[in-house]
């Protein structure tokens, strides 16, 4: 669904990635994994368009660069880190808000009928109408999760959706995002900064090591060789029941 073929970003004159070589399967949750300042969020930002492009970087067969704004909107939807609102827009009007793609001007009774389903999906029905501003950073991630589906598209990128969250909170996201993969066939892919929640809801991760990309089955990737090339600090596998970890040391 989305390959790399020799692949080079920059913003200007400046390089951040090179000799990106990868595809990313439709279907599958894909993590990224590397340490901070490695190019994660460049590597998310160039399927947005916002990164200098050499190469080649196909969507359904197609050259990103060639797709419009719109156009690209139906097939890609963004969850971005961060996102500060000080407007104390309602739940279910910034959910709506990932319908612009598919209208022209307001929104109908039928976008909001298509939030509404998205908002139930990700548990948050009892917050529609309270203010984005009145809520907690755990619940405003899963506002941006249901904006995203309200664009309905194959893909969904999502940039550390981990983030300031609690142990709770990070299994709540995580158990969402795994549930659209299985019940709407969703491909996913997105940054995190911890192996262990890769290692448990990704099918595939691609890891920053030492300057290049690896990618493969998470259980492949992420193992104690390659967490050391790529963080420095040692670790080890332990097995609960029939399911993999790492242990730091």
């Amino acid at each position: 669904m989305i390959t790399f073929k020799d692949v080079k970003l920059s913003y200007g004159k400046k390089e951040i990635l090179k000799d990106l070589n990868f595809c990313i399967e439709r279907g599958k949750i894909t993590s990224i994994l590397g340490p901070n300042g490695c190019g994660k969020t460049t590597l998310l930002s160039s399927l947005q368009g916002n990164v200098d492009i050499k190469g080649q970087i196909l969507i359904n067969g197609v050259d990103i660069r060639k797709y419009k704004i719109r156009e690209l909107a139906k097939i890609i939807a963004f969850v971005p880190q961060i996102y500060s609102l000080s407007f104390p827009y309602t739940v279910k009007d910034i959910v709506v808000g990932g319908r612009t793609a598919h209208i022209n001007n307001i929104p109908s009774k039928e976008d909001y009928k298509i939030s509404k389903k998205y908002i139930e999906l990700v548990g948050i029905s009892h917050l529609e109408d309270i203010p984005y501003t009145q809520i907690s950073g755990g619940q405003r991630q899963l506002v941006f999760i249901a904006r995203a589906l309200c664009q309905e598209t194959d893909i969904i990128v999502l940039d550390e959706p981990t983030s300031y969250l609690d142990i709770k909170n990070q299994i709540i996201v995580m158990k969402i995002i795994k549930n659209l993969q299985k019940t709407l066939n969703k491909t996913c892919i997105m940054t995190l900064h911890d192996p262990n929640l890769a290692l448990s809801y990704s099918d595939e991760t691609l890891m920053f090591i030492n300057g290049s990309v690896s990618k493969g089955l998470s259980k492949d990737i992420i193992n104690q060789s390659n967490i050391k090339s790529s963080y420095g600090i040692n670790s080890r596998k332990i097995y609960l029941e029939e399911n993999e970890f790492l242990y730091f040391k």
